[in-house]
């Protein structure tokens, strides 16, 4: 029997793989790439990567990926190209761990390799439920990368001053300003003794915040960790040649990253030029399936794992692969990063009915929705906006932020769940979240829909009353009381509908614009109606079934219906929803599409044009909290 023996980037490392015509070995979890290529495995090059970051413009480089994309063998890989022989983890002079990659046939090899005094931190044993905990946990990092330099000591490169700071941190006895210093006098240190500067590497640089904010002590981190990070990278950072952090989420205000002018973020958001540096590429699965005599599993694979699309490179997820590889079968290996995802679960605990009816529309339909969320957030302001959940689930590896549009200078992101894979870990994280009452959500969104299609006002109005009461408690209607609030709010209730309708909000027709409008797609035109929701906030001394009419009536005056034009729609509706604090009522009634356009009362109240409803795009989440 032939053996042969391939290694693949999986997870936080490479994957080690042994394989045979009968039988395959697949021990996971192999992040250190001094005993990969020590122990003489084959493996997947992915040593391109030194190079094109060495030659990123930028000093400061964030790269952001999911739990097991090969973040933390990517910096192990760095380290061990870059650093001289007082930096490199193994000090064997002897082995070239680089001999035949395809960075040794590039002249820049020859001018960077070995070179660089070298600093490597890793947070990710930061998972203390305490800040004292947390704080001794990063002591004692510090402690064990100054030990590991020690030689500093015994060569005599540091005065009577800077030698007493050393071995204080040794000995674990150096005050808290001291320990925030610590990485940048390091830096100082190293430069002097080599009059190179340095290249500073943080693995899992976000460890301790996502840890902190979830164990409440996120600001102690800010203090610790981010000022670490600021002294290092800004104000001393004329040490430094290159700096890059690894993480899961972008995080620049407790990071104090936002301060760098020299910071260029590479995250699952904007990643042209490191995206298929992380993650399977379709050449490398064709590689790994015809060595392994699976290529017949290819589209059962592809489905299941193969969806991550940064920026337009799509890549699988390395980790399930391998593991079902190992398996013999499909199944769900992967999972979130356990703090993230209880985080995660907290903020699923406490969302709306309209957020529940975006994750069905995701869930159930496997349809794409677009929302106005933004790449960043802080921990200590995560709740304050719905939006920052979809980023959190983006980051995390939930859902996929693809194509990007701009409307009235807002950027909408199209989300969409990437893989079978993930969509199985999103319907537990859901079950977790929701007490496993998903099915019985999902239900109730079915009874909506079909209110909605069949006119059943008295039904739509138990639903949105129900949903509002519950809703209420994030979105506090009683402060804000803004109509945008609401309509975002209803935005999301009718996410599910997108399997049967073209959704879209504030659009400029006839005389006015539109709040809501519902369009059936060509398949269910002669079956379901055309509807026009409007919202009115009832006023002073006026009841909601009061507002509704008005709201339903204006549908009619502004000649809304015109929208539907041409369009082959056999009814439609005018729904008027009655808003107040404590109430909600709804007025429809049945208008007849006309088949000419009323002349316009003067030039400025002239129609505008028709939107192209033939455009199946995605749901948008119109001026979402603008008036707050």
């Amino acid at each position: 029997m032939i053996f042969s023996t391939i290694l693949i980037c999986l997870g936080s490392g490479f994957l080690m793989l042994e394989y045979s015509a009968e039988q395959l070995n697949l021990p996971i979890e192999v992040s250190d790439f001094y005993t990969v290529v020590n122990s003489k495995f084959t493996f997947v090059d992915k040593t391109e990567l030194i190079h094109a970051i060495m030659e990123d413009k930028a000093k400061v480089l964030l790269i952001t990926r999911p739990h097991h994309f090969g973040k933390t063998f990517a910096l192990s890989m760095l380290q061990n190209f870059l650093a001289n022989n007082d930096s490199r983890p193994q000090n064997d002079s002897q082995v070239d761990l680089f001999q035949g990659l395809k960075i040794e046939k590039m002249k820049f090899s020859s001018l960077h390799k070995y070179q660089y005094p070298v600093i490597y931190i890793s947070f990710e044993g930061v998972v203390e439920p305490t800040s004292s905990g947390a704080e001794a946990k990063v002591r004692s990092i510090i402690k064990d990368l100054y030990h590991k330099h020690e030689y500093l000591l015994h060569r005599k490169k540091l005065n009577q001053e800077d030698e007493d700071y050393f071995r204080r941190i040794l000995n674990e006895t150096a005050v808290y300003q001291e320990v925030k210093l610590s990485v940048a006098f390091l830096s100082r240190f190293l430069h002097a003794a080599t009059g190179k500067k340095v290249v500073l590497l943080f693995d899992a640089y976000d460890k301790p915040f996502y840890t902190g904010y979830f164990y409440d002590y996120h600001c102690q981190m800010k203090s610790l960790i981010g000022e670490m990070l600021k002294y290092s990278l800004k104000i001393h950072g004329k040490y430094i040649e290159k700096a890059v952090l690894t993480g899961k989420v972008v995080l620049t205000e407790e990071t104090f990253l936002s301060e760098l002018e020299d910071l260029k973020i590479h995250s699952v958001f904007n990643d042209t030029r490191y995206a298929h540096h992380y993650g399977f590429t379709e050449v490398e699965v064709d590689a790994l399936l015809t060595k392994t005599h699976k290529m017949s599993q290819k589209m059962e694979l592809a489905v299941a794992y193969c969806g991550y699309n940064f920026s337009g490179s799509v890549v699988y997820n390395p980790h399930s692969l391998i593991h079902s590889l190992k398996e013999g079968k499909p199944g769900s290996y992967w999972s979130d990063e356990p703090d993230l995802m209880r985080i995660s679960k907290a903020f699923l605990m406490t969302v709306g009915m309209n957020i529940k009816g975006i994750l069905v529309c995701l869930l159930q339909n496997n349809l794409e929705v677009g929302l106005n969320i933004e790449e960043q957030f802080s921990f200590q302001t995560l709740r304050n906006e719905e939006n920052n959940l979809w980023t959190l689930l983006v980051h995390a590896g939930y859902l996929n932020a693809l194509s990007q549009r701009n409307v009235d200078d807002v950027n909408f992101k199209t989300l969409k769940i990437p893989t079978l894979d993930a969509k199985n870990c999103l319907v537990n994280l859901c079950q977790a979240a929701f007490k496993n009452q998903l099915e019985t959500i999902i239900a109730n969104f079915t009874e909506f829909e079909k209110s909605i299609t069949e006119v059943n006002l008295p039904k739509m109005e138990k639903f949105i009353a129900r949903s509002l009461r519950e809703g209420g408690r994030f979105y506090n209607f009683k402060k804000f009381n803004s109509k945008n609030i609401y309509l975002s709010y209803f935005l999301g209730l009718l996410s599910p509908l997108l399997k049967f309708y073209a959704i879209t909000s504030k659009q400029k027709v006839g005389y006015g614009q539109y709040d809501i409008a519902l369009a059936p797609n060509k398949k269910m035109r002669r079956k379901f109606p055309g509807m026009i929701i409007e919202l009115q906030i009832a006023g002073n001394n006026e009841s909601t079934d009061e507002a509704a009419e008005r709201a339903a009536n204006k549908v009619d005056d502004k000649q809304y219906i015109s929208v539907f034009h041409g369009q082959n729609y056999t009814k439609f509706y005018a729904v008027g929803i009655g808003l107040s604090e404590q109430n909600v009522s709804i007025y429809g009634s049945e208008l007849a599409l006309m088949n000419t356009d009323p002349e316009p009362d003067d030039e400025d109240d002239e129609p505008e044009d028709l939107p192209d409803w033939n455009n199946k795009g995605a749901l948008t989440l119109d001026n979402i909290y603008s008036d707050v």
